[in-house]
């Protein structure tokens, strides 16, 4: 979550953030949580925004 807060304090419109298995670790409820926040977050910047996930 380090590495999320960095990205979360330096993206710009014109970054590109690509993010993989983020939350991995945690339960289910709490990865759609933290994906979900961390998107809101990320749209709200406008960034662009590639998000990968392997189904559980």
């Amino acid at each position: 979550m380090r590495e999320m807060n960095v990205i979360l304090r330096k993206a710009t419109k014109n970054s590109l953030v690509i993010l993989h298995e983020l939350g991995r670790g945690t339960s289910h409820k709490y990865d759609l949580a933290i994906a979900l926040s961390v998107s809101e977050s990320l749209i709200d910047i406008g960034c662009r925004v590639w998000r990968a996930s392997c189904p559980p």
